[in-house]
């Protein structure tokens, strides 16, 4: 708090929020420094909860004892677990109201665990403007943790809020997602990146007009191309992708397209048939330099029902990798 010494504390930070499905969680925690001109961050060293919850370094943390509540003027408060007891009352007839300082507030934006996954903290004013109450009577009657050693047997500072804070978090926000690869990114060998941009125009409904943004790989083999593609659509229907692979033959500009997939709304993705494959012509194809390879598709679309005929166009650019 402010007007007093930084040291090395364990801090029991007690709360819930609204409909969590955990309920009322206790959280031990140190602080962290990441070697960063940021003030440290707090890493969770112990979470208890009084629901089953999902965390990342269990996966499934089990229920355990925790009892947090407000009885005859006091905050009365209760741990039990295989490896802590924990009991305490704070009497809230007479208080004083401090101020946190700002690196005390900055250090709970990130909350790791001990695995270095971590949650992202947003709060509100109310957080950042609002006094703590500090009691003047603080009773703990039980402390056994597996910190004993490390820590004295009487708080060094007890505060509370009795003022509501929003928050907004994104938790796990630092974990590699383990997602598949794009179909594209499996051709093998290679030899260009594929860029472009298109649109659609739809002739008598413009609801269907549309952006697209290419993206992809090609191979050249002598007088042949095979290519693989995210087509992204953006229209007032949302954003989809289209996945193609496909070939044609370099000195004819044409060949066959299959759909790999398509990801994003249902009625822009509802007449696209995975496995399905189509003639491909690379129109206005300029292979004269090996390097650099451009086309066009030009194409009229039948969206069928009320939307109609489309015109639709596109231009790819294949630039060498290697």
């Amino acid at each position: 708090i402010e007007g007093e010494d930084a040291g090395h504390f364990l801090t029991l930070s007690i709360y819930e929020f609204d409909d969590a499905i955990e309920g009322a969680r206790a959280e031990w925690s140190v602080y962290t420094s990441d070697g960063s001109a940021r003030p440290p961050h707090r890493t969770i060293i112990e979470l208890m909860t009084e629901e089953a919850f999902f965390d990342p370094v269990r996966i499934l943390t089990l229920p355990s004892g925790v009892t947090h509540r407000v009885a005859d003027g006091s905050i009365v408060t209760e741990l039990s677990s295989d490896t802590i007891a924990f009991a305490a009352s704070v009497n809230t007839s007479a208080t004083s109201q401090r101020e946190l300082t700002l690196d005390w507030i900055e250090s709970g934006d990130m909350v790791c665990h001990r695995i270095g996954i971590c949650d992202s903290f947003y709060y509100d004013a109310e957080t950042l403007d609002v006094p703590v109450d500090v009691p003047a009577r603080v009773s703990v009657t039980r402390v056994d943790t597996p910190w004993n050693r490390f820590i004295d047997a009487e708080p060094a500072l007890v505060f509370y809020r009795d003022n509501a804070q929003e928050y907004a978090v994104k938790p796990w926000f630092d974990l590699d997602i383990a997602a598949e690869e794009l179909p594209f990114a499996g051709l093998e060998d290679r030899t260009h990146s594929i860029s472009g941009t298109g649109s659609l125009a739809g002739r008598t409904n413009d609801v269907v007009d549309s952006t697209y943004v290419y993206t992809g790989h090609l191979r050249l083999d002598r007088d042949r191309v095979t290519f693989a593609l995210d087509q992204q659509i953006d229209n007032a229907l949302g954003i989809a992708n289209i996945y193609t692979t496909g070939s044609f033959d370099l000195s004819t500009g044409t060949g066959t397209q299959t759909v790999v997939d398509c990801v994003g709304p249902a009625l822009m993705c509802s007449d696209i048939e995975n496995g399905s494959t189509a003639f491909y012509t690379a129109q206005s194809l300029d292979a004269s330099e090996p390097k650099e390879l451009t086309w066009r598709v030009d194409t009229v679309v039948d969206l069928g029902g009320s939307f109609g005929t489309a015109d639709s166009s596109s231009s790819l650019t294949a630039t060498a990798v290697r």
